[in-house]
């Protein structure tokens, strides 16, 4: 395991599913899903979402676990995006984690 795979490589595979771990060609497809009206709906998602959605994650300043999980991932953090999100309370801050398609192509090497 190298230092940017801190996820061990699994697969797993029944009748039904198949999970795996993120490619750089499932971009459009996360980006379609992420287009689907009820998903729209329920989760605060860019609209209309794009394929460079699918490369992104933001997370709020206080939420050191997923900005954790962002950086394992391999994700770069980028910055804070200042009142760019939403929630029931009002607006808040993100911090803005990218990974480009080279860091994919790389860590799948």
């Amino acid at each position: 395991m190298t230092a940017r795979q801190v996820f061990p490589e699994a697969t797993l595979e029944t009748a039904r599913l198949l999970l795996r771990p993120y490619r750089a060609e499932d971009a459009p497809d996360v980006a379609l899903a992420c287009r689907d009206s009820l998903t729209q709906r329920w989760l605060p998602l860019p609209n209309p979402y794009t394929d460079a959605d699918a490369l992104a994650w933001c997370a709020a300043p206080g939420n050191v676990a997923s900005q954790r999980v962002a950086e394992k991932a391999g994700f770069t953090r980028e910055g804070v995006a200042r009142n760019a999100g939403f929630t029931n309370h009002g607006r808040v801050d993100l911090v803005v984690f990218s990974i480009i398609r080279s860091d994919l192509a790389s860590a799948d090497a």
